[in-house]
């Protein structure tokens, strides 16, 4: 089995529920009777059918603690990355069967009704063995695990419009893994505006706030709004059948749109041209200084120049995002 995230961590990586950096995250020890590899949907850890925690002396129930958990953005890669320090176990000796994989969990209390499973870890030398020294669980220098992209199988189909992003920017990854991101429905305001020809945006992955794109070039013409519509109908799901998790949202439409350039320029940084893209973003104050980037939209529409009919981002029924 290969290593995973829980299904449920991964919808709770979308709502904001899950702080790698600063919750009490743990790792506890499995034998080969654990059903915790083929249990993916579990919520808690009282859902695996069997959990089979290590039971050799020296071992302590419910693992040991993470420490030095950081969650940063890796801008090189255009990914957040998960890290701690390597895990040891001291002085363990074997159990009634060989050490299968590690179970990295959210600590809420200590009972397995509460305990949350985050990921499942089965490579780097499982199955193990101990022997009265120490075991130690060496984390990849590339992060235990590394921040979400927008999943599905592209951007938009150009029959239906149904929108996945192209890319999550890297500073939206960091603030995923590290709670810091609500996409639910009573969380953070979300919103789209739309990116005229002129935009940088579709090249700049790494910009931490909307001010930091070298040109922004929002669109603008008659029936658009500068800073575009915030989204509605917003929810993160638990996808069990396909193992994600999902946030949706009810499409994004303008009625009556364009042409460019016909409506009121309030910024020199608002473009004009044809709509060459959606961009999914925070709002914290309405400023480009501290309004926050999400995602970047395209598809096989693009570009658009509006005629003055309705122009709608159709988010796909999949999921406008996925956590896969």
């Amino acid at each position: 089995m290969a290593d995973f995230v829980y299904t449920n961590a991964k919808r709770m990586l979308l709502a904001g529920e899950l702080d790698l950096a600063s919750d009490d995250i743990r790792v506890r020890l499995l034998m080969s009777n654990t059903t915790a590899d083929a249990d993916e949907d579990a919520i808690t850890l009282s859902n695996f059918g069997v959990l089979g925690e290590f039971n050799g002396t020296g071992y302590s129930f419910g693992g040991v603690a993470l420490t030095t958990k950081a969650v940063a953005a890796d801008n090189g890669n255009n990914r957040s990355e998960f890290t701690a320090d390597d895990t040891t176990f001291s002085n363990i000796n074997n159990g009634t069967s060989n050490i299968q994989a590690a179970l990295i969990y959210k600590f809420v209390d200590g009972t397995t009704i509460n305990d949350i499973p985050i990921a499942y870890v089965d490579s780097g030398g499982f199955p193990k063995t101990a022997n009265g020294s120490n075991l130690v669980l060496n984390w990849d220098a590339d992060g235990i695990f590394q921040g979400i992209g927008p999943g599905g199988p592209g951007a938009c189909s150009s029959s239906s419009m149904h929108c996945y992003p192209n890319f999550v920017f890297t500073n939206a990854k960091r603030m995923i893994l590290a709670g810091e991101l609500d996409m639910d429905a009573s969380g953070d305001d979300l919103r789209v505006m739309l990116l005229a020809d002129a935009s940088s945006a579709g090249t700049e992955e790494d910009a931490a706030t909307i001010s930091a794109f070298t040109t922004k070039g929002e669109w603008i013409g008659a029936g658009y709004v500068a800073g575009g519509k915030a989204l509605t109908g917003k929810a993160v799901t638990a996808n069990d059948s396909n193992n994600r998790g999902e946030f949706n949202a009810n499409d994004s439409v303008w009625p009556n749109m364009g042409p460019a350039g016909s409506g009121f320029m309030s910024s020199s940084s608002l473009g004009v041209g044809s709509i060459v893209a959606a961009l999914l973003y925070k709002y914290v104050d309405g400023t480009d200084a501290n309004n926050i980037p999400v995602a970047y939209a395209t598809n096989n529409n693009f570009p658009l120049v509006p005629d003055g009919s309705d122009v709608a981002i159709r988010w796909n029924s999949q999921g406008a995002m996925q956590a896969q």
